[in-house]
C-alpha cells in the first residue's frame, strides 16, 4: 500500500521507468566516476555477504566446507540470472 501510494505521486516518466526496470545507461563522461563508485560498492557488498557472512553462518551449523562453498557459489549465480545465464554461470 506504501509503494502504491509512493508510486502515485511519481512523474509519469519516473513510474514508467520503475515498472520497465532500470538500466544504467552513460550519456556523459562525468557519471564515469559515479558508475565506477556504484559498481564497488554493490560488489564489495555482495562478495563481503556471500564469502564472509553466509560462509560463517554455514560452518556455524556444521555444513561441510564443500556443501558450503556450492551453495555459496550457486546462491551468487542465481542472484545474476537476471544477466542471463552466462552471467549467471
Amino acid at each position: 500500500m506504501l509503494a502504491t501510494l509512493v508510486a502515485s505521486v511519481l512523474p509519469a516518466q519516473v513510474r514508467d521507468s520503475l515498472l520497465r526496470g532500470y538500466r544504467w545507461e552513460l550519456h556523459d563522461l562525468r557519471q564515469v566516476p559515479l558508475a565506477l563508485a556504484f559498481v564497488l560498492v554493490s560488489a564489495y557488498r555482495e562478495e563481503l555477504y556471500f564469502r564472509a557472512y553466509f560462509l560463517n553462518l554455514l560452518a556455524e551449523v556444521a555444513t561441510p566446507p564443500w556443501l558450503a562453498v556450492s551453495t555459496s557459489a550457486l546462491l551468487f549465480g542465481l542472484g545474476h540470472l537476471y544477466q542471463g545465464w552466462l552471467a549467471a554461470a
